[in-house]
């Protein structure tokens, strides 16, 4: 009688709602242990493009909110594709996302998105 339980629940832990993962940007694989995700720099004031693969392991709902974001997001949370406008009047090296799925209770996951180098510089 326990024995399909067991064998559903192996690798994962019953009755916890993992967190949604990225698995890309902009085409770009995130590897599954990786919170930091290396893009190509934005030029200041310029749109740029932004476009998400997720999963999430229970196939909850997921929304993609910016929780920190200089300049201007535009971006409906229930989407994969927007743009994100950086601030003009200055080079901007992060941009923080976080996933989180509809699930009981929500889980969720922040991922920081680098531009550049450290310091937001190329390369």
């Amino acid at each position: 009688m326990i024995g399909w339980w067991a064998i559903a629940c192996v690798g994962r832990q019953p009755f916890l709602n993992e967190p949604p993962r990225l698995l890309s940007v902009n085409e770009q694989v995130v590897e599954r242990s990786v919170v930091l995700v290396r893009l190509d720099p934005p030029v200041p004031g310029e749109p740029y493009a932004l476009r998400f693969e997720v999963e999430d392991p229970e196939r909850d709902r997921v929304e993609i909110l910016f929780p920190e974001a200089p300049g201007e997001v535009r971006f409906d949370p229930d989407e994969r594709e927007g743009v994100w406008v950086p601030p003009p009047d200055r080079p901007t090296a992060w941009l923080r996302v976080y996933l989180q799925d509809d699930g009981t209770p929500p889980a969720g996951e922040t991922y920081d998105l680098a531009f550049g180098g450290l310091g937001g510089s190329g390369g």
